[in-house]
């Protein structure tokens, strides 16, 4: 009968033993490989808001489509905190995570264009579990939002650039087209999905709409309902050719968005 207990006890010790080892085995394979950066949980947290608000397929995917947004920005916030969008014009179209970190504790405040979508709570292992395996990828995509654009010019302006360059006529020089673009009484500039479109003069043949991929802008006129002529541009080139009308650019483009 001694031995039957000594048995008993010995199968529940190693049941024990078992068991806390299970319980270990199971707390390490919840601790991520990768630890990430605040900047990095912070696109980490924008990455959810824009799969979520456009159904995107994957991780990777969504990295890459953020990748072709010429003016994509990771701003520091005051309250230590990152502000991450795809776009400088907040209009429909534009993703915006404004991510707030506390410790292991993240805040994000989700909208589309002006209109607040939601807002998420993460803690930073459950990132990390997710995110992680695609630090790399990541870090490129900080590293062309970290680039100097100050004294480039800026998403709207290359577009309004190569549009003043496609409507001015064969005499005018770039300021007078300007000038001339800014006196026409109907006008607009506004994202339409991945389009920027702008219209100086109110009909069909006025409109043109840009397209950002990488360091490439493709313009596309319109002659009509039906007819229509693309162009492709380097971004570098238009920056080149047009920086030096930089300020005239902005007063147009404050007057067709503001007026």
């Amino acid at each position: 009968m001694k031995k039957l207990y000594k048995m008993i006890a010995l199968v529940g010790t190693l049941s024990l033993a078992f068991l806390f080892l299970s319980g270990c085995q199971k707390d390490k394979s919840k601790q991520p490989n990768v630890q990430l950066s605040q900047k990095e949980l912070a696109l980490a947290a924008y990455l959810d808001n824009y799969i979520d608000q456009y159904q995107t397929k994957d991780v990777t995917t969504a990295i890459a489509n953020n990748a072709k947004q010429y003016q994509f920005s990771i701003r520091r916030m005051e309250n230590k905190g990152y502000v991450v969008q795809n776009n400088p014009t907040i209009a429909n179209g534009t993703t915006i995570s404004k991510v707030s970190l506390d410790h292991n504790r993240i805040k994000s405040v989700n909208f589309n264009g002006e209109k607040r979508i939601g807002t998420q709570k993460y803690s930073k292992l459950q990132l990390e579990l997710k995110y992680g395996k695609y630090k790399k990828q990541m870090d490129r995509l900080i590293k062309r939002a970290n680039e100097e654009k100050d004294d480039q010019l800026t998403h709207e302006e290359v577009a309004m650039a190569i549009y003043v360059d496609t409507f001015k006529a064969d005499d005018e020089d770039v300021p007078s087209a300007i000038g001339r673009l800014a006196n026409f009484p109907d006008h607009s500039m506004k994202t339409d999905g991945d389009a920027l479109k702008i219209n100086i003069g109110g009909t069909g043949s006025a409109s043109e709409e840009f397209y950002f991929e990488d360091g490439r802008v493709k313009g596309v006129t319109h002659d009509g309902i039906y007819e229509k002529t693309t162009k492709n541009y380097q971004v570098a080139e238009i920056n080149q050719n047009f920086h030096q009308y930089k300020d005239n650019l902005k007063s147009l483009i404050d007057k067709v968005q503001n007026t």
